[in-house]
Order: C-alpha cells, then sequence, then structure tokens
C-alpha cells in the first residue's frame, strides 16, 4: 500500500466529513447545550484492564468506532471516567481519552442528557440515540452483531471511498485506520512539551541517519496464540534490526 496523492485528498475529505458529524459551528453556548441533547452519538470508552490492553489494540478499537459512527451519522465522544491503562493517574485521576488528547466533537458525556445503552444488535436497530462502545468487547461487538444479523455488517465495513486505492483488502484497511486514527489522535499540549523534551535528549533533531523505531510487543500479544507466547528478548530485535540496517535482510 503506497500513499498516493489521491489517498492524501481522501484522507482530507474523510476528516472533514468526520467534522461536520462532530463539529457545531456558530453556535452560542446555551444553542450547543440544546443541540448535544438531541444529538445522536457513540460513547467511547477506551480501555480498561482487559485483553485489548496493548495501545495497537486500543487504536484499533478507536479505528473501528470511527467506522461505527461514521457509516451510522453518530458524533464521537470519549467516556468522561475510566480506567485507561496508558493514563497515570497522577496526571489525571479521571484515566481517561480527555487526559491526555484534545475531544473530537462539540459536546462531551453529560452534554448528551441521556443513559447510554450498551451497543449490540438491538440497540443498534432500535436506533438509540446514545450508544456504548466498550473498547474491551468491541471485537464481540462487530462479531456478534453480524452473527445475529449479516445485514448488521454495514457499519463496519470500510467506506467505499477507500476500496479503490488498491485491490488489496488489507492495504484497505490500513488506509482506513490511518486516516481514522490519524484524526482520532490529538494530543494536548503538555504531552506534546514531554515528547520535545525527550527528543532534545536525545538529540533528535541533530540526527542525519534514518532511525529505526521497533514495536515490541508486550500486550495482548502475550496471550494471543491460545497459551503463553514465547517471549522474545530485547537483544534478538537489537540484532535483527542491526542485520537490516547492514544490508544483510534486504
Amino acid at each position: 500500500f503506497e500513499v498516493s496523492q489521491e489517498h492524501r485528498a481522501l484522507v482530507v475529505e474523510l476528516h472533514r466529513q468526520l467534522d461536520v458529524l462532530n463539529k457545531f459551528e456558530g453556535l452560542d453556548e446555551a444553542a450547543r447545550k440544546e443541540k448535544c441533547a438531541n444529538t445522536r452519538a457513540v460513547v467511547v470508552s477506551v480501555g480498561g484492564y482487559c485483553k485489548q490492553k496493548g495501545f495497537g489494540g486500543n487504536m484499533w478499537g478507536v479505528g473501528e468506532v470511527l467506522k461505527y459512527a461514521y457509516n451510522t451519522k453518530r458524533m464521537v465522544v470519549f467516556a468522561e471516567k475510566e480506567q485507561w491503562v496508558y493514563v497515570d493517574e497522577r496526571d489525571c485521576p479521571s484515566q481517561s481519552w480527555g487526559c491526555y488528547f484534545e475531544p473530537l466533537a462539540s459536546c462531551l458525556e453529560p452534554d448528551l442528557k441521556s443513559r447510554k445503552v450498551a451497543l449490540t444488535a438491538k440497540s443498534h436497530k432500535d436506533d438509540e440515540r446514545v450508544v456504548h462502545w466498550d473498547n474491551c468487547q468491541f471485537r464481540q461487538i462487530s462479531v456478534d452483531m453480524q452473527k445475529q444479523d449479516p445485514s448488521l455488517s454495514a457499519p463496519f465495513l470500510v467506506p467505499a471511498a477507500f476500496h479503490g486505492l488498491t485491490s488489496n483488502v488489507t492495504g484497505m484497511s490500513a488506509g482506513w485506520y490511518g486516516a481514522a486514527i490519524d484524526y482520532g489522535l490529538r494530543p494536548k499540549k503538555f504531552i506534546l512539551d514531554r515528547v520535545e523534551e525527550v527528543k532534545k535528549r536525545l538529540r533528535w533533531h541533530e540526527r542525519t541517519r534514518p532511525t529505526i523505531g521497533l514495536h515490541v510487543r508486550r500486550g495482548e500479544k502475550w496471550t494471543d496464540c491460545g497459551k503463553p507466547c514465547e517471549r522474545r528478548e530485547l537483544d534478538l530485535y537489537m540484532s535483527a534490526a542491526r542485520k537490516w540496517m547492514s544490508g544483510e535482510e534486504r
């Protein structure tokens, strides 16, 4: 899958359409609250202590909920309180998405003025105004809904606009998830400042040679084998990286 000019244009258009679903422009505070109290929304719990606690698994779920919201024309609102494992309680006692990232929508969870109903085949069919997406259960949500009724696959399909980018299904999905997560990840200023501090310590801006980023799987992949998976020590990753840099593996 290669990022083309067509793909870049598609990402810009997707972000514009998601903004239409999530943002209210030109409203005063009273009008905003009134509209929030009547809007269709999906409230997202990003992830507590569950199988999907790996950050990649969390982001996969965010890509899925943005797909569901896009296909069903709902606003995406992140839960005000949860136990997201990536939030340091010292930074933010609520341990929620909003601790580190800016909201996507003009409404916050209390603005919706409605109980949230767990997203199931029934609540989807009943078109409940506010549904709850539990990232710990997102695989079960999409799979179980489609098992109960194959027609319920539509909310979980990659939007048609992405189908023409590549004949490869994996590439098509990668195009969607990349664009969706790019829309969702909006770090707050203090997080960006911390990143800059780390880059300074690493003398990042002085680097002139290519840099390899290693993703060492220590999350749910450890148990995805159906039994405890073999733990590979960091030295093996470093050895593979050195071979690649030397040209032995190219």
